[in-house]
């Protein structure tokens, strides 16, 4: 008996970071900072336009970078 056997049935729990992931998968960007009670910060971060409040959140929420950008280019212009 090796320890292969033993690693192939070896039950490894998500991370918190990962079962977010896992939830917000799918989800809007609007729905995923509904979800996560962010939208509020959000809303004043855009009208505040703090770039680095929005990209912040938009990160904590797992927004992809091109997404983030394009967000970006239209919250802040």
């Amino acid at each position: 008996m090796g320890t292969d056997s033993q690693d192939k049935n070896t039950y490894y729990p998500l991370s918190e970071e990962e079962l977010l992931r896992e939830k917000l998968s799918g989800m809007t960007v609007n729905e995923r900072l509904v979800e996560t009670q962010q939208l509020n910060a959000f809303a004043e971060a855009k009208r505040n336009k703090d770039v680095k409040v929005i990209r912040k959140i938009l990160e904590s929420i797992f927004v992809d970078e091109e997404s983030i950008k394009k967000i970006l280019s239209g919250s802040c212009s």
